[in-house]
């Protein structure tokens, strides 16, 4: 299980796609017919589509310990001056849902991540919204996304005010009709995040 967790998805996937080419190349001197090939090329994505589901059970089950005790990691509403820090290992949550922020806790380095609900010691959510930046002549709206950081330090109960993290513009010109976003800055959050002092 460790090694499906620890694998990059991207990587898998550009392994795949290499092995793909070299079956194809190999194939080629055995005239397979074109249902062969498709044959091929849908074993490849279905092994894939396996990876990704097989990966994300793995994690997702992971997190069932933290059920019982996620009203605890929203309680604080005061908050503490001073530059934020780490305390213990990081639980990301999406405090207006309530929940677990599956995403960002899988970015997370694992040694950074807490593994179990004993060592949260830190809870860090990211409030993002998606201001309008223009408009594209073809119709349509600009938008960069821009997410609030806040870390709650359980031990004190108190939350840490961290900067507002944005991503990149969105794209200059686009096809067709449709809103155009910039990324995600969570790759950016994460880096902040590491670079913490620890406590």
């Amino acid at each position: 299980m460790d090694v499906v967790e620890s694998l990059n998805p991207t990587v898998f996937g550009l392994l795949l796609i290499g092995a793909f080419t070299v079956i194809l190349l190999l194939a080629r001197r055995r005239k397979l017919r074109s249902w062969h090939y498709a044959l091929w090329f849908l074993s490849f994505i279905a092994a894939f589509m396996a990876f990704a589901v097989a990966r994300y059970l793995v994690l997702e089950s992971r997190l069932d310990p933290f059920d019982a005790h996620l009203s605890e990691y929203t309680t604080a509403t005061e908050y503490q001056p001073g530059d934020p820090y780490i305390r213990g290992k990081l639980l990301p949550m999406d405090i207006r849902q309530g929940t677990i922020d599956f995403v960002f806790y899988q970015e997370l380095p694992r040694d950074l991540r807490a593994a179990s609900p004993e060592e949260v010691g830190t809870v860090v959510n990211r409030d993002c919204v998606a201001s309008s930046v223009g408009t594209y002549t073809r119709g349509g709206g600009a938008y960069r996304w821009a997410c609030e950081l806040k870390l709650i330090d359980l031990s004190i109960s108190r939350i840490l005010k961290g900067p507002t993290i944005t991503g990149s513009e969105p794209p200059p010109t686009k096809m067709g009709s449709g809103d155009e976003y910039g990324s995600d800055p969570l790759p950016e959050i994460v880096a902040y995040l590491v670079a913490l002092p620890r406590k």
